[in-house]
């Protein structure tokens, strides 16, 4: 780098880097024909350049380089070229400020440009902003900065104007200046004044310090010759590398670097010779191993007439960590500011703006040169300027605060905003101003005061209407119940808001039940629709059909629940009754069918009965009681086909059913209404199956039996002149699908669109309205769906789809029946073939038979049974009285209740007795065996304990 600069003008074609140079002008015009150029000479040579301007606004200043420079905005963005205020390096508080800060703000701009990869800093100032009061310290100042120009790679000029001072002044300003640039006679020139000239001579007088101030150097200092050859080194260099002076003269310089550092020492020789000056950062190698970060300067210098390069060096390792760390918090800080989704200002402790970033100039519609230097009423709503200026208080105090006011913007317009507010202090803790941070909440405020509204309504609607409505939190806590609610459950609001909802208003036996549906419900899987019991105050159990959603926060976060319902428990118990009532004229109906069947049946038995009292030959014996076997299972099938069809259905856990035998049953059931009226009346109807799929369901056999027997009753009722019903079975994608068409009258579309409405009907003359809505209703209850297609005349088909089962379902396989021990067995039965039965079917064991409960109790006790076979119907005691008596005698016994009645038996009834096992009448005789050597081996167990 060559010490040499240009200086942008004719009269003189280059300056040092050091000079320090005075200017005396007479008007602005002068200043404009001096600095322009030469500012834009240390553009071009790659200078930072700093106009420090009074006279020219920094938009004029920027104008007045216009025409010199087209890329000023290239400058500018980078950094290059800084246009400051007085205020910026000089003035604190409109007066000068202390020497030694504004030597370290040039110091700060000086290392800054370094750091930016310039070759140095060139100053222009104009000091007409100077103040009589302030001059001899200014005086000072230059002195100062006068040092620190002549030490670095520093050009600097500062105007002062002729007018402002006296003759005595500009002695002293010309004093404190190396060089001045005067005009004289309309042209300007650059001399070196007497004390600059003094100084070399006094210079020349001081060689002989040159070894103590070459020693006590601040930073090191190496001479090389051209070659790298060490010539001298300072103690600095020393101390920083624990070589001795006498160890490093005379080595290669490259012995202080990284072997890959050395390895460039040509190129950067090369350099120092074309430029005159280099300068570089690099790594340092100790004696010991260690590195150092280095920042070194070359110079080409004359020493004793021979040229040699003049290395210094300053260790920078600790700059270096703590620029890395200002460098990324300078980073960050920018990104955030340009990324802030808040408007951010900063006003001065005289209420004046200072800067205000693009948000909230947008927020406002303001330019920031509009709003720059404005009071903070400037765009404060009237009304709120008591509440701002509060808060503006407690600033000068030292605190921060958050507030709502309102904002005016640039077209009348008011925002809303959210502002917080901090203090800012200098150094000395002095109020300097403070800084806010906005955010609109315009469109906030507005959807508040619309949800409110919303709300106010929402909750209005749902304290008047006439149905149930319940708001739970994820707990389980009532957090809302309307007035009807209070008078259906007897409860206040009082007495149920944060009260727990499954404690108060669900009966014990399915309290447990219902909280792990809310708990599941608010976490995973909404149960949109379902029927329920609740519990009143008074004690009365009411069925509600509920209609519920999840209520979620913002972030779609549960928070509860809200549930609407309707009461029907009087329409449940007028359903019930009506159903009764459908099952006792159906079951009518079947009575001549059942007689028909029965006389058939008891035909074969009582034929082939009365042929083997004479016959001899053990063949046709075996054949005829076989013949009368077979009689006997047609008998119990029918028998057990007409309990189903009557037997009233309990909500009962699924299992896994085939839709396939359901409709052959139900084939079965109807015909026992239907068959002998049709055949009499000489009308045909033809039953059709077509299955492509295994039709397995989750669901209740019985009641999805009598669900498909009332459609086909509906389907013959249809078809006064007989016709077909076809039944079609598919499984496709996850659910089952089935078909029950007819080729009856059909219907019209108002009726398709009705039929599935409790007591609609199209044949009044013998429909009685539930069969459909029965069927809609256990449907629903399996989780599936129905469509009706119809055509008057064409006949009708309704589709069933209902989803696939999910059990696990295994291949079924012979039962084989345990070997049992020989045990004591009691039977009670009041009917006397049933004991002789048991006693055939026993043989093996030791088996107590009686017709008498009383009797069969005191048998057990004297002879403590191992299993006990008691018929359910029994007078004097039934089996369960029977059971709980013979429990208390032995709690070991196996108790097996035999009952012609075991279809109608609840699940939960036989839970909580004391039986075991329960066979049903009239059994088999392997299942009889079964049983009870399933009843033996359990009595064992339980004996072992």
């Amino acid at each position: 780098m060559n010490i040499e600069r240009k200086f942008g003008h004719g009269f003189v074609e280059s300056v040092s880097w050091g000079a320090h140079i005075g200017m005396f002008y007479r008007t602005s015009e002068d200043i404009r024909k001096i600095f322009i150029p030469y500012l834009a000479a240390g553009l071009e040579a790659n200078e930072r350049c700093v106009w420090v301007t009074a006279v020219f606004s920094p938009e004029e200043t920027l104008k007045l380089f216009d025409e010199r420079l087209p890329d000023l905005d290239i400058y500018i963005d980078k950094k290059q070229l800084m246009i400051l205020s007085p205020d910026d390096i000089y003035l604190r508080e409109k007066h000068l400020d202390e020497v030694d800060s504004i030597a370290g703000k040039w110091a700060n701009i000086y290392n800054e440009a370094l750091s930016g990869g310039y070759e140095g800093l060139r100053i222009s100032a104009d000091i007409s902003w100077l103040k009589r009061t302030d001059f001899e310290r200014f005086i000072v100042c230059e002195r100062v900065v006068n040092r620190i120009v002549a030490e670095n790679r520093i050009i600097a000029i500062c105007a002062y104007d002729t007018g402002n001072f006296e003759i005595s002044d500009i002695i002293a300003i010309n004093s404190a200046h190396p060089y001045a640039v005067v005009e004289k006679d309309g042209r300007w020139g650059l001399i070196e004044n007497a004390e600059r000239i003094r100084i070399k001579g006094a210079l020349e007088e001081s060689k002989e310090k040159y070894r103590s101030i070459f020693n006590r150097a601040s930073c090191g200092i190496i001479l090389t010759d051209l070659q790298g050859k060490i010539l001298d080194v300072n103690e600095y260099i020393c101390h920083r590398t624990g070589y001795t002076r006498e160890e490093l003269i005379g080595q290669k310089a490259s012995i202080l670097v990284p072997e890959e550092i050395a390895f460039k020492f040509p190129e950067y020789a090369a350099r120092l010779l074309k430029c005159g000056s280099l300068m570089i950062e690099t790594e340092g190698i100790c004696k010991d191993g260690s590195e150092i970060q280095a920042e070194v300067n070359m110079k080409v210098a004359r020493i004793g007439g021979k040229e040699c390069a003049m290395i210094m060096t300053r260790d920078i390792t600790e700059l270096k960590q703590a620029y890395e760390k200002l460098r990324t918090e300078r980073d960050f800080n920018t990104q955030l500011l340009d990324t802030m989704f808040e408007g951010i200002n900063v006003i001065d402790a005289e209420g004046k703006l200072q800067f205000a970033n693009r948000q909230f100039c947008e927020m406002i519609g303001y330019t920031l040169d509009e709003l720059k230097g404005q009071p903070g009423t400037f765009w404060v709503h009237p009304d709120d300027y008591q509440r701002v200026a509060s808060h503006e208080l407690l600033r000068k105090e030292g605190k921060s605060s958050t507030y709502e006011c309102r904002l005016l913007r640039k077209d009348g317009t008011e925002i809303s905003v959210l502002l917080t507010g901090a203090p800012l202090f200098d150094g000395d803790g002095v109020y300097q101003g403070k800084v806010g941070a906005i955010i609109d909440i315009t469109e906030l405020k507005q959807k508040d005061a619309l949800l409110r509204e919303s709300e106010r309504r929402y909750r209005t609607m749902l304290e008047d209407v006439q149905m149930i409505a319940i708001g739970l939190d994820l707990e389980g806590n009532v957090t809302f119940c309307n007035k009807y609610f209070e008078k259906l459950s007897g409860y206040s609001k009082d007495e149920l808001l944060g009260k727990n909802w499954f404690e108060i208003m669900v009966p014990d036996r399915l309290r447990e039940e219902r909280r792990r549906m809310h708990d599941n419900d608010v976490r995973e899987n909404m149960h949109a629709h379902y029927e329920a019991t609740i519990l009143t105050k008074p004690g009365e159990e009411r069925l509600i059909e509920w209609n519920n959603t999840t209520l979620r926060d913002a972030t779609g976060n549960a928070i509860g629940t809200m549930s609407l319902g309707v009461d029907i428990t009087d329409q449940k118990r007028m359903e019930e009754q009506l159903i009764r009532t459908e099952r006792l004229r159906a079951l009518g109906e079947m009575t001549a069918g059942i007689a028909h069947n029965f006389n058939n049946i008891l035909t074969g038995v009582l034929g082939y009965a009365e042929l083997l009292k004479d016959e001899t030959n053990l063949a046709d014996i075996a054949s005829g009681l076989e013949k009368i076997e077979q009689s006997g299972i047609k008998a119990r099938d029918l028998v057990k086909c007409m309990m189903d069809f009557v037997r009233i259905r309990k909500d009962k856990e699924f299992e896994v059913v085939d839709l396939t035998q359901v409709v052959k049953e139900s084939i079965a059931i109807s015909k026992l209404r239907w068959k002998a009226a049709a055949e009499a009346s000489g009308i045909s109807i033809e039953m059709k199956e077509e299955w492509t799929d295994n039709l397995l369901v989750d669901g209740d056999a019985s009641e999805l039996t009598e669900m498909v027997t009332n459609m086909i009753i509906n389907s013959v009722e249809a078809m006064p002149k007989g016709g077909t019903i076809t039944f079609r079975g598919e499984h496709l994608g996850g659910f089952v699908f089935l078909s029950i068409s007819d080729t009856g009258i059909g219907m019209s579309e108002d009726a398709q669109k009705r039929v599935f409405e409790p007591f609609f009907t199209t044949r009044a003359e013998v429909g009685r309205g539930m069969g459909l809505a029965t069927v809609y209703g256990t449907i629903r209850r399996h989780g599936g769906e129905i469509e009706v297609q119809s055509q008057l005349g064409e006949g009708t088909t309704f589709t069933i789809k209902l989803p696939y089962s999910k059990s696990l379902t295994e291949d079924k396989k012979e039962e084989i029946i345990p070997k049992a021990r020989q045990a004591n067995i009691l039977v009670i039965d009041d009917e006397e073939h049933i004991l002789m039965v048991f006693t055939q079917v026993l043989k093996g064991h030791q088996v107590d038979t009686t017709t008498d409960a009383l009797e069969g109790v005191r048998l057990f006790k004297q002879k403590r049974h191992d299993a006990l076979v008691v018929d359910l119907a029994m007078p004097k005691m039934n089996g369960w009285q029977i059971a709980d008596v013979v429990r208390m005698i032995d709690k070991n016994v196996s108790i097996v209740l035999c009952t012609g009645w075991g279809v109608q038996i609840e699940d939960e009834e036989f839970k909580r007795s004391q039986v075991d096992f329960l066979l049903a009448k009239p059994f088999e005789i392997k299942a009889a065996l079964s049983i009870i050597g399933q009843a033996v081996e359990l009595k064992d167990k339980r004996a072992k304990g």
